[in-house]
């Protein structure tokens, strides 16, 4: 089944988060408080963000990140290609195209899922952060002390 990782979940969590607040510092604990995700994965994410151009590290006693580049010109393509580093593959045979596939010779279904897998692909590269703004976030209530 076509799945993304928690990690691009929470970088999509994390940049619709900062998208409402662009021109703001935004420390990782505070995403992960607002979101209630996990504060380390949060921390690494958007420090994968910030490698790849993203968003902006600021460091120092008020430091966190902020957008480096605006919402409408940061697609889902791009997040997955930074987080995980490769394309959201929906065939095996694809993902490892140097291996040979067993089933090539009488393969009926690799043909459409190769269409699905580019209608996928035209998808997570023409929508954006700010598309995401368009459902507004949901704010978590935590228990107190937390």
């Amino acid at each position: 089944m076509l799945r993304l990782t928690k990690r691009v979940e929470y970088a999509l969590f994390a940049l619709q988060y900062m998208a409402g607040r662009q021109d703001e510092v935004v420390s990782s604990k505070e995403i992960a408080e607002c979101c209630g995700l996990s504060p380390e994965l949060v921390a690494k994410v958007l420090s994968s963000l910030a490698r790849g151009g993203i968003l902006q590290a600021i460091h120092g006693v008020h430091g966190g990140f902020r957008l480096e580049r605006s919402p409408e010109q940061v697609t889902l393509a791009d997040v997955l290609r930074i987080v995980e580093g490769q394309h959201v593959h929906i065939l095996q045979c694809e993902e490892q195209e140097s291996q040979p596939c067993y089933a090539e010779p009488h393969c009926t279904i690799r043909s459409p899922l190769v269409t699905l897998q580019s209608q996928i692909e035209r998808i997570f590269e023409s929508t954006t952060i700010a598309n995401l703004l368009e459902q507004p976030p949901v704010q978590l209530e935590l228990p107190d002390g937390q």
